[in-house]
């Protein structure tokens, strides 16, 4: 499943700016109980900035840290073609609780990434500057609706809730909170590969 999300962002140094975020996902779709369940992993995230003075890389760790999950699907019939609708389920990285903090030494921050900085941790290069880790919290809630075909999946992501807040950075220009919203036309594409596809293969 490729996950497609639009940001518009007033970034700190560099302006203001779309973002665009890819994230590809290795699912199975099973019948439990009389119900179907779809289960998924990420298996990678891009984000790719219309300004093309910064680079931003999305971690390994950063990644791995993204939770598995397991949500039911529906599937209704309007009698011309299938729909299918998932609610992908609230998401939150470098923080407990329900208040999102805004500091780095905030009781409920946490390293989701594990890589020894607060909350998670994305790298932006930017010319005379370099490399710069920005350490962020966040949160999300997607819903998927779209059209069965015979080998895909296809259809609308629905951003219900996309929130990030900067708790730090190795550079203290980048510690200013952007402001980022999500544009209308986020999409989704779910894809039929062979049994036994990794991640790696994705």
């Amino acid at each position: 499943m490729t996950l497609s999300v639009t940001t518009s962002a007033h970034i700190p140094v560099l302006g203001d700016t779309f973002v665009v975020s890819e994230r590809v996902n290795l699912v199975r779709i099973v019948e439990q109980d009389g119900e179907i369940l779809q289960h998924h992993k990420t298996c990678s995230v891009h984000a790719d900035t219309e300004q093309l003075i910064a680079k931003t890389t999305i971690p390994d760790a950063f990644v791995r840290s993204l939770p598995a999950k397991s949500y039911p699907v529906e599937l209704s019939w309007n009698g011309a073609e299938w729909h299918y609708s998932a609610d992908l389920l609230p998401e939150q990285m470098g923080f407990t609780g329900s208040t999102m903090p805004s500091d780095a030494d905030d009781d409920s921050v946490e390293d989701s990434d594990q890589d020894g900085q607060p909350g998670v941790t994305v790298l932006i290069r930017v010319p005379l500057f370099g490399n710069i880790e920005v350490y962020w919290v966040q949160r999300a809630h997607t819903l998927l609706e779209g059209v069965v075909e015979p080998e895909t999946i296809t259809g609308q992501a629905n951003v219900l809730v996309l929130e990030h807040q900067i708790i730090g950075a190795s550079n203290a220009l980048f510690k200013k909170q952007p402001t980022v919203v999500p544009v209308d036309g986020n999409t989704f594409t779910l894809e039929r590969v062979p049994l036994g596809t990794s991640c790696q293969d994705l």
